[in-house]
């Protein structure tokens, strides 16, 4: 059977050419997909039809891009309950790999599933304007994250991290978030200024943030103040870019930064373009 389907067009239905636009449900028995892009998301009208597809049910899927689609200049485009609706329909099955959600603009969280999939290596949020960030600390096989233009969150702190506070163990231990993340890239949120955690332990537990992490990209974020200081501490760093973030780059430029020395042992650096 088909196993690899990257530009599947979905159609509002109607009298369309399905040879380059189907419906939804034809994806239904493609059992043996390993690899499947869905595009034009927004010609769905009925979250049913997204439902009955059961991405969830097709065992051999791992790789997925969800996009729904740019805005029309000066077109009408659907509610964003329609488009948060038909993403929690779109569940996939557990043990996916690859996940890359685009042009998705429902209102503020990304569906329940999202953290429960644990198998997950790789994720790309991209032009998710309406959406905080999830609480992908959790995700235990994380090891690519990709952030592009979400331009309502302002700051990233404990919620990202997705650790309970009041997490009390008798005895002391350690939670670590984003166990295995080693490539990490934040481009295009112009709104952010903060980020950093209030939370450095809870009870008796340390919290290890991001302790693999080899790769930072930070790009056009102009209004970000700081790195955290779990990156400033990290051993394991290896590249390091920052461009077209004004405040980043007068803080960390070398020689002259007020923090060049917290970053200035990282062998890979690109500060400014």
């Amino acid at each position: 059977g088909l196993r690899t389907l990257d530009e599947f067009h979905v159609s509002g239905g109607g009298g369309v050419d399905c040879r380059k636009a189907c419906r939804l449900e034809s994806l239904k028995n493609l059992e043996h997909l390993q690899v499947c892009g869905i595009r034009r998301l927004g010609d769905v009208s009925d979250v049913g039809e997204a439902k009955r597809l059961e991405l969830d049910k097709k065992k051999y899927l791992f790789s997925l891009t969800l996009e729904f689609d740019k805005k029309e200049e000066g077109g009408e485009r659907r509610k964003n309950e329609d488009d948060q609706n038909l993403l929690e329909a779109l569940r996939p099955p557990l043990d996916l790999k690859e996940l890359e959600i685009r042009y998705y603009r429902g209102n503020t969280v990304f569906p329940s599933w999202m953290t429960s999939l644990t198998n997950l290596k790789s994720l790309d949020l991209h032009w998710c304007e309406n959406c905080e960030l999830p609480p992908l600390g959790k995700l235990p096989s994380l090891e690519k994250l990709s952030l592009l233009i979400m331009r309502s969150v302002k700051r990233v702190g404990d919620e990202f991290l997705g650790i309970e506070s009041d997490h009390h163990g008798s005895s002391s231990s350690v939670i670590i978030a984003f166990p295995k993340l080693k490539s990490l890239s934040i481009e295009v949120l112009r709104e952010l200024e903060e980020w950093d955690y209030g939370i450095t332990r809870t009870g008796n537990t340390v919290i290890n943030i991001m302790p693999r992490l080899s790769s930072l990209t930070i790009g056009s974020c102009p209004e970000l103040k700081a790195l955290p200081d779990h990156i400033h501490q990290t051993t394991t760093l290896k590249e390091l870019h920052i461009w077209q973030c004004r405040l980043l780059e007068e803080r960390y430029r070398k020689g002259e930064g007020e923090d060049w020395p917290k970053i200035s042992h990282i062998p890979n650096l690109h500060i400014g373009l």
